[in-house]
């Protein structure tokens, strides 16, 4: 009896041991939970107190529209209004000559020595605006057509630091300025493995330029390689979100 007394008082012991356990591990999930929160509220806090500069610059749409024979053009292209007329002047033109069509039918045409049966030139340009902090991120739309049969679509993404008055580089929006080039490759190695796309002859990227095209949506940080730029021409475009967090109106990693 006395055996089986002691054997009770144990099993009630070792109950209450395991409960009090269970008790701690939940409680310190709840604090690892509160303090993660806690963090994020405070990021979105900091962001939030930020003045979103981007939203005060006007961007204009201008049309330029030209036809004949052999030509058929229409350009919605945007054209920056109320900055200094030092960068207006500078981007503004920067935007037009790199979009023309002159120099984008050259760039087509070159190489061929009798250009008279190359077809009709159609030519379209579009963008979309996207804001973000000190940010202003501008898509450029090109659909092209020479003759019946070649037919390619293009982005040229421009990016402009509104409180700075200047072009932005990739460099530009990370917090870190020093090896955000390798967390940047390393993530698209890792994105491009997973969806079974062979980059660079399957021997991964291994480089990034400094004038990497990139553009900002939706406080996220998309990455942009044309067609057959890093990856076989059948892959089309590759777009990719990384992801990282906004902090202050930079991203951090």
């Amino acid at each position: 009896m006395s055996r089986m007394i002691r054997k009770s008082s144990f099993d009630s012991k070792i109950k209450i041991i395991s409960l009090i356990v269970v008790v701690a591990l939940i409680a310190i999930f709840a604090i690892i939970i509160i303090k993660k929160n806690s963090n994020n509220e405070n990021n979105n806090n900091h962001n939030n107190n930020i003045e979103i500069l981007s939203e005060k610059i006007q961007i204009d749409e201008e049309k330029y529209e030209y036809g004949n024979a052999n030509y058929d053009v229409l350009m919605l292209y945007p054209q920056v209004n109320n900055m200094s007329e030092r960068f207006k002047s500078y981007f503004n033109n920067k935007i037009f000559s790199e979009l023309d069509y002159k120099s984008v039918y050259a760039e087509l045409t070159s190489g061929l020595e009798d250009k008279s049966n190359v077809g009709r030139f159609v030519y379209s340009v579009t963008f979309d605006r996207y804001n973000c902090y000190d940010y202003i991120s501008l898509v450029v739309h090109q659909n092209i057509q020479l003759g019946s049969d070649r037919k390619i679509q293009k982005q040229k993404m421009y990016v402009i630091n509104v409180r700075s008055e200047s072009t932005a580089v990739l460099q530009d929006v990370f917090a870190n300025k020093i090896g955000y080039k390798q967390k940047v490759i390393d993530y698209i190695n890792d994105y491009t493995f997973k969806n079974r796309i062979e980059v660079m002859g399957g021997n991964g990227l291994k480089t990034l330029p400094d004038t990497q095209s990139f553009y900002i949506i939706n406080d996220k940080l998309h990455i942009y390689f044309e067609a057959a730029e890093i990856a076989p021409a059948s892959i089309g475009a590759i777009d990719i979100e990384m992801p990282y967090t906004l902090k202050d109106g930079l991203f951090v990693y």
